[in-house]
């Protein structure tokens, strides 16, 4: 906007344009846009998948912020919306006074809110101005909005040629008039108040997406029985449909037959653990009635009988996590017979979710069973645990190492950690064992090693102070 107006006998040009704010406003937008995640995380993070949840969810919200671009450039090709904000402009504003050939003090005398306002309008853009702050429910437009907003919260004032007049008498005299007014800058209240109701609409709807993350969290976790029966409905309707288009199998109608060699793992366990336990187990298959008895250990038979028992030995080894928000309990592992003779290699294989993690997982004191008995060095895995820690090794299948200590310092920590009498020796010779004694590998921090080096690592701090057993999970 430019007006004309004489100072001294000089004619001096006013121009305006909008500038943006200080950082107390885009401070409060981050804060306001941080508080809406917990709801977006939540209203998100359970959907069933992971694959399409997040390729929608980056859909939304890639939409949410083209959308003002958008928004924007379809307003400014609609006449009807332009004139409409004009109309809108004069109805709220004192714009329809002409200010121009007005002194400085006539201008604070004639309401100076009305120049900085008209001034404002008349300079801004008519599409961030006349846009709907209800649109900022969802925060994600809001954002942009509220940014948008910041960028045109003040009217800055430049004169010519006489370049002090605006910020020696315009400004002081609009401050003298009523205006916020620092510098050669007005506050332009009627953005600022947009600014406030955006903020407004951004909690609103960080509000509402809580109350709906919420509700998807306890419907995904704890689900109520009628959505459990028609979840098990409509699935048992797809796999019907699979069944007769002949592209799938009912496994209902699969018949699994035991190999003997299984049978035979069975008996053979059984035999070991009858002069242990308080009553003879059957050898019955684990899918019959007689197995569902529990084994009871005799701790007192176990002590007269540990030096013939394998050094591992699980009977009817059980996991079962417990049923959730009415879901059926999910087994893990189902009665499981297995021995390893002394001296001997065994690999576990089977596919995933097979419980072969879950097992070693158990016998190295890291989850607790369900049932049945697991003894490791002729020890309880429940009862103890110590014990099996002391006669153990065992390398899980994720790396355990810290990346800001050394070779050096891991294998030194676990020595003293297995009590050894010489922790510095003992991590020297397991290090130069696994191909890590060299002088710039040993003192190499675990973050600097390789993926193989990392494992090499792991299999070093399991072999520390010879265990009985030893455990390498993948």
């Amino acid at each position: 906007m430019i007006f004309f107006t004489e100072y001294e006998g000089e004619k001096v040009s006013i121009s305006a344009h909008t500038g943006p704010a200080g950082y107390g406003l885009v401070f409060g937008i981050i804060v306001i846009f941080t508080l809406t995640a917990p709801g977006s995380v939540l209203s998100s993070a359970f959907l069933p998948g992971y694959k399409m949840p997040l390729m929608c969810i980056s859909i939304i919200l890639l939409a949410a912020c083209v959308a003002p671009a958008i928004l924007m450039t379809t307003q400014s090709f609609d006449p009807y919306f332009l004139l409409n904000c004009t109309d809108y402009t004069e109805s709220i504003t004192n714009c329809a006074a002409d200010f121009g050939g007005m002194l400085a003090s006539d201008v604070a005398a004639n309401n100076a809110n009305d120049f900085v306002e008209c001034a404002g309008w008349r300079v801004g853009n008519p599409i961030v101005l006349c846009s709907s702050t209800a649109a900022s429910i969802l925060p994600q437009f809001g954002l942009f909005q509220s940014l948008a907003l910041t960028l045109m919260s003040n009217v800055v004032f430049t004169s010519a040629p006489n370049k002090s007049y605006a910020s020696d008498v315009l400004i002081p005299s609009l401050s003298a008039g009523g205006a916020s007014c620092t510098g050669n800058s007005c506050n332009f209240s009627f953005v600022r108040n947009l600014y406030g109701e955006s903020l407004g609409y951004m909690v609103l709807g960080g509000i509402c997406l809580l109350v709906l993350g919420i509700g998807i969290v306890c419907v995904s976790v704890f689900p109520p029985r009628f959505m459990i029966n028609m979840k098990h409905r409509i699935g048992g309707s797809f796999k019907g449909c699979k069944r007769n288009s002949g592209k799938g199998i009912d496994a209902s109608m699969i018949e699994i037959k035991e190999l003997e060699e299984v049978d035979e793992e069975r008996k053979v366990v059984t035999s070991l653990m009858q002069s242990i336990v308080t009553q003879p187990m059957s050898t019955e298959p684990m899918n019959s009635a007689a197995s569902n008895a529990p084994p009871v250990l005799s701790y007192s038979s176990r002590n007269a009988n540990k030096e013939s028992l394998p050094p591992v030995l699980m009977h009817k080894l059980r996991k079962e996590y417990p049923s959730l928000g009415g879901a059926p309990a999910k087994v893990a592992l189902n009665s499981l017979d297995l021995h390893v003779e002394r001296g001997r290699v065994l690999g576990l294989l089977g596919k995933n979710g097979a419980g072969k993690t879950t097992a070693l997982k158990i016998l190295a004191g890291m989850h607790d069973s369900s049932g049945g008995i697991g003894l490791v060095a002729g020890f309880d895995v429940e009862a103890e645990r110590l014990d099996v820690y002391k006669n153990l090794g065992n390398c899980p299948q994720f790396d355990c190492v810290w990346d800001n200590q050394s070779v050096r310092r891991h294998l030194e920590f676990y020595a003293r950690l297995k009590g050894l009498e010489n922790p510095a020796k003992a991590a020297k010779e397991m290090a130069v064992a696994v191909g890590l004694g060299e002088k710039d590998v040993y003192t190499r921090k675990a973050a600097s090693l390789s993926g193989g080096m990392r494992r090499r690592l792991s299999i070093a701090v399991s072999l520390l102070g010879s265990p009985n057993v030893l455990f390498l999970d993948e």
